[in-house]
């Protein structure tokens, strides 16, 4: 049997997502901006022609020019692309900060992480920055995957299937004649191992359920996230949850798709919520009607 891991986001998760991606590099470019002014408190430079000629010494870990590093952190928050976590090598995501500086790629992606460190330390960054963020992060569908008691996934059939043989050694190629047995449908060890996969599966959708249940705190978007990852065995409806009713004020929203985009979701948020408060009678009534009538 095979089996597929559905993982489909609502268009709210993926707002939360790039609100939470532009409120990060809001963060980034703010940090950049500090950066000249954390090396003049570090090493005491006064003379900012040298500072920027020189590579940032005077803190440990930054091994290139300061006028090329602000032109690489330029460029990363001026691209097109914005969907690189900081677990990204620099190099990696964005190929083209290599042409703006003549140091290594190890030496520009050192540099840059440990620039951001300094950059972001509390008393570099402003609260409000540090609250978005938080926010962001806090209310969004990524938040549950931190929990101690956030289910894991199963083990995949091959592996169940290699350990069943007797076969443990994993960081070694795979012997070609254990493999022509996997896939031999007919074997009886991977008919095992399927076995065992699927009741681990079963097992880790109801974990997902019971996480649910247990944190009536989550948000509808983090009751979706979790869902989204159960693993649904080929033949077997995938159980979802119930879609919470839409309020007076989320129909509201859905006429102001366009308003105020340029502020984080939860200042966004404010701002439309006094908006839709201060509604003529007549006109909050029609949002009024449509939540009633759902």
């Amino acid at each position: 049997m095979s089996h597929t891991n559905r993982s489909g986001k609502s268009k709210r998760e993926k707002s939360v997502e790039s609100d939470a991606e532009s409120v990060v590099e809001s963060v980034a470019e703010s940090a950049a901006g500090s950066i000249s002014s954390v090396v003049s408190h570090e090493s005491n430079v006064s003379d900012t022609a040298t500072a920027t000629a020189t590579p940032l010494s005077a803190i440990k870990g930054i091994d290139m020019p300061l006028a090329e590093l602000l032109d690489v952190c330029r460029y990363i928050t001026e691209a097109a692309d914005k969907h690189k976590n900081g677990n990204y090598k620099v190099t990696t995501a964005y190929p083209g900060v290599k042409d703006l500086t003549k140091v290594s790629k190890e030496v520009l992606d050192r540099s840059f992480k440990n620039a951001f460190k300094v950059a972001c330390r509390s008393d570099s960054v402003k609260l409000k920055s540090m609250a978005q963020v938080t926010h962001s992060f806090l209310d969004g569908p990524e938040y549950v995957n931190i929990f101690p008691d956030f289910p894991k996934s199963p083990v995949g059939v091959f592996k169940i299937f290699m350990e069943l043989a007797g076969y443990r050694e994993y960081f070694k190629s795979v012997p070609a004649d254990l493999r022509e047995q996997f896939n031999d449908n007919s074997n009886s060890v991977k008919k095992d191992a399927i076995k065992k996969h699927e009741e681990q599966v079963v097992e880790y959708n109801e974990a997902l359920d019971r996480f649910v249940t247990d944190h009536p705190e989550l948000n509808d978007s983090q009751k979706r996230h979790v869902i989204s990852r159960k693993i649904v065995i080929k033949g077997q409806p995938k159980k979802g949850i119930k879609r919470s009713k839409l309020s007076a004020f989320d129909y509201f929203k859905t006429t102001k798709k366009g308003k105020y985009a340029d502020l984080n979701d939860f200042e966004r948020e404010k701002k439309l919520q006094s908006t839709f408060d201060r509604l003529k009678e007549k006109e909050k009534q029609i949002f009024l009607d449509l939540e009633a009538n759902q």
